[in-house]
C-alpha cells in the first residue's frame, strides 16, 4: 500500500486468563482471524501441534478462520471506526506454538527467528466479518503479493503477564506529502459591521516607526513614505509636530486599509527630522485614534550645485 493509504489504527487487547493466551472468545475485543501456518508441510516439530495442522501444504498456508485472536483492529480515521479483518501466521518449528491462537512470544522468544514463534500479525485493510470469511484471503499469504494487508506486526511482549481490559495499542502513520496530496480547508467568512472595525481601531498602527533615514519599501531615494495601516474606509490624518504645529493633513476615501504618508509637509517640503503626533479621525465610526510616530531623515547631499 501507499503510505497516503495507511490508516490510523488503534488495537484494543482482549483480556487473557494466563500466560498461554486464553481468553474468552465472547469478549468483544476477541476477534475471528484468518490463520496461516509456515512449515505445515513438514511434520510436526512437537506431538501437540498435529491437531492443529489442518492445511499440510504451501508456504505460508491458510488454515482455519475462527475466534482465535484475543484483540481487535479498528480503522480509526474512519467516522465511526472502522473494525478491521486480522490474521496471523503459526510457526512449525522447535520454538513454535501452535496452539489455534494468536499469542506472541515472551522475553526470551525472538519472535521473528526461523526457529522462534513467528506469532506474525496482519492487518487487512477490509472490513471485519463475524464468522463469514473472505475467500480471498483463504489461500497462501505472501506479503508482498497480499496488498490487502496493511500492516504486519511482529513484537515480543517484555514480560510474562497476562493482557488486561483496557490494554490499547495506537498507531499513527508518517503519511508523506507528495505532489498528488491536496489539502482543503474552510475558513469562516470575515466578519464585517461597525461594532467590529470600532474594535479594529485599537490595531492602527504605522511603520516603520522610527523611520530611520529609508524604508524597505521605498524604490528610490525621492519617493519616502511611512504606512498608516488597519483603517477603515473613510479617515482624516492629521500630523502635528511637538509644538502643536499643523504639519500635514491626509483624507482616506477607499477600501483599502493602507494609507502612506510621503514625509512631506503641507507645502511639499521634507519634513524635518522629529517626533511627530498623528490624529485619526474616523467620522463613520465616531473614534479616533492617536500615535506617535518618529522620523530620522537621512542627511541630505547635493548632486548638483
Amino acid at each position: 500500500m501507499k503510505a497516503s493509504e495507511l490508516k490510523r489504527i488503534e488495537i484494543r487487547f482482549a483480556p487473557t486468563s494466563d500466560n498461554l493466551g486464553n481468553f474468552d472468545p465472547a469478549d468483544p475485543n476477541a476477534s475471528y482471524a484468518y490463520r496461516y501456518g509456515r512449515g505445515f508441510a513438514n511434520a510436526p516439530a512437537k506431538p501437540e501441534f498435529a491437531p492443529f495442522i489442518v492445511n499440510p501444504a504451501g508456504i505460508y498456508s491458510f488454515q482455519d478462520y475462527a475466534v482465535s485472536m484475543p484483540l481487535a483492529v479498528y480503522d480509526m480515521d474512519a467516522d465511526p471506526p472502522r473494525r478491521l479483518a486480522v490474521g496471523y501466521l503459526e510457526n512449525n518449528a522447535s520454538g513454535g506454538t501452535v496452539d489455534g491462537r494468536f499469542w506472541p512470544g515472551g522475553p526470551s522468544d525472538d519472535n521473528f527467528a526461523a526457529s522462534g514463534p513467528r506469532e506474525w500479525l496482519f492487518i487487512f485493510d477490509e472490513d471485519y466479518s463475524d464468522a463469514t470469511p473472505n475467500p480471498a484471503n483463504q489461500d497462501d499469504i505472501l506479503i508482498g503479493d497480499n496488498m490487502r494487508v496493511m500492516y504486519f506486526s511482529t513484537f515480543t511482549r517484555r514480560n510474562s503477564n497476562a493482557w488486561l481490559a483496557g490494554h490499547v495499542f495506537t498507531h499513527t502513520p508518517n503519511r508523506v506529502n507528495t505532489t498528488a496530496t491536496e489539502f482543503t480547508y474552510t475558513v469562516p467568512a470575515p466578519e464585517s459591521g461597525t461594532d467590529i472595525e470600532k474594535q479594529s481601531v485599537e490595531n492602527i498602527g504605522v511603520f516603520p516607526n522610527p523611520y530611520y533615514g529609508f524604508n524597505p519599501s521605498e524604490t528610490s531615494r525621492f519617493s519616502k513614505f511611512v504606512t498608516f495601516n488597519n483603517l477603515p474606509r473613510k479617515a482624516t490624518v492629521r500630523v502635528f509636530n511637538l509644538a502643536g504645529q499643523l504639519v500635514r493633513t491626509i483624507d482616506k476615501d477607499d477600501n483599502s486599509q493602507f494609507l502612506r504618508w510621503n514625509l512631506l509637509n503641507q507645502f511639499n517640503f521634507p519634513a524635518a527630522s522629529g517626533m511627530y503626533v498623528v490624529h485619526i479621525d474616523m467620522p463613520d465610526l465616531g473614534v479616533s485614534k492617536v500615535l506617535k510616530v518618529a522620523v530620522i531623515q537621512e542627511q541630505e547631499v547635493l548632486d548638483v550645485y
